[in-house]
């Protein structure tokens, strides 16, 4: 027992954290014993937001807060809170060996994790396949975030052989609840198409925007995308025949429109200038707010592209922006009981790792020992931050949940349900 214990203390070295009863669970846990959690009344939450950072790997992550000071909105919770882990594989990633006794964390000790591979994004124009590479894209990570399936590279809200699948969107619009889609991409990125559209490519942007009209979301904003651009007046009156207030600038936001489509010309991470993400998380939840519930998410889509470009001070700059819109949900919710927040990542962008030991970095010293392993995705874990007591949903799945060594270790899929748990 010893032997295992050690061996895996050399896979996996975060920290999973719990509270009171529910700490003395998890400790007997990792000495080899099952002991069945207290039996919790099923809850729902009538109001769930869900954060994606795109490309946001742990070790993103652990540099925003070194360079923050040590302090993050989405690492330190006053309440219950749980940090896992998620695999982000998509099926055209599936097929290669996934190497359990290498640090997933670290991924410079595992080079299968990140290299060798053409790009992640599919290379079928009809994304009949996609490209069979290590890593899923944004379309698949995000289409497993959005529906609790996996399918194949570049699609959208379908499975691998083209049948739309209902989104949590869908779902929560279907229970009566307000839904939302708030990103920094452009409204046609990989992310918010997962959860706003049924699109076979996510290079087909016309069928994307024109699949996203029919979307039953009362808020959508983010970048104006060039296809949109290029066709503003047939997009607009589009939108506007299914209900939405067209807006091309933040300033026309109106909380008292019936439905929002709002393609303005950039967010910005942070700073005395707007729109910010912050500025456009707290509106949306002051418009989404209502008797019934909602369900929003919000995407930070710039750090997957400073990561993409190995850009460490951007990555930073995007990340604590991305923070700072995760802080502006958390004091809105304030000592409300009735929204959970989640907050994770569609998949790890640059294999990140650091040349020293990052418990020894400081904000001055944390840059220049960042070490970017890939210019591409890789199949890192990323983190699930919970800002919610999940024990229920922890304790109904305990024979589906991987449980290692003191932490959780969820995929996509199981993040999902957990989500639909609460929310149904």
């Amino acid at each position: 027992m010893k032997k295992i214990i050690i061996f895996l203390t050399l896979i996996f070295t975060s920290v999973f954290s719990l509270k009171n009863d529910y700490q003395a669970f998890a400790n007997n846990k990792e000495d080899g014993f099952s002991i069945s959690l207290p039996t919790y009344e099923h809850k729902t939450y009538k109001n769930v937001i869900l954060f994606i950072g795109d490309g946001m790997g742990v070790n993103t992550v652990e540099a925003t807060r070194i360079y923050n000071g040590g302090d993050l909105a989405m690492t330190d919770y006053l309440d219950f809170e749980l940090l896992a882990y998620s695999r982000t594989d998509s099926i055209t990633s599936t097929g290669f060996a996934y190497d359990e006794s290498k640090n997933l964390i670290d991924p410079g000790v595992n080079e299968e994790l990140y290299d060798g591979t053409p790009s992640p994004y599919g290379s079928d124009s009809l994304g009949t396949s996609g490209n069979i590479t290590l890593y899923t894209d944004s379309a698949a990570g995000g289409t497993a975030l959005a529906t609790g399936q996996l399918t194949t590279n570049s699609r959208l809200a379908m499975d691998q052989f083209g049948n739309p699948i209902t989104s949590i969107l869908e779902q929560a619009s279907g229970l009566g609840k307000k839904t939302g889609v708030l990103t920094s991409d452009t409204i046609d990125g990989a992310t918010p198409a997962a959860f706003l559209s049924h699109v076979g490519a996510r290079h087909d942007k016309s069928g994307i925007l024109q699949s996203i009209a029919t979307s039953p979301a009362d808020l959508i904003i983010g970048q104006e995308p060039s296809e949109m651009k290029n066709n503003r007046s047939t997009y607009t009156s589009l939108y506007e025949s299914k209900g939405f207030d067209v807006t091309f600038k933040a300033d026309d936001l109106d909380i008292n429109s019936s439905r929002i489509f709002s393609a303005i010309p950039g967010i910005l991470p942070q700073g005395i200038f707007t729109p910010t993400l912050e500025d456009l998380t707290i509106f949306s939840l002051d418009y989404l707010d209502n008797d019934e519930g909602f369900f929003l998410m919000v995407e930070g889509a710039n750090i997957d592209k400073q990561a993409h470009a190995n850009q460490s001070i951007l990555v930073i700059e995007e990340t604590l922006g991305f923070d700072h819109a995760i802080n502006a949900a958390r004091h809105w919710v304030g000592d409300r009981k009735d929204t959970l927040i989640v907050i994770t990542a569609d998949h790890e962008t640059g294999a990140l790792s650091f040349l020293q030991d990052p418990s020894t970095l400081t904000k001055e010293t944390v840059i220049e020992n960042m070490k970017w392993l890939s210019t591409n995705h890789s199949r890192s874990l990323v983190r699930v931050d919970v800002s919610g007591d999940v024990r229920e949903y922890l304790q109904k799945y305990e024979d589906e949940l991987n449980y290692i060594y003191d932490k959780y270790y969820f995929d996509h899929i199981l993040v999902n349900r957990m989500l639909r748990y609460y929310l149904s």
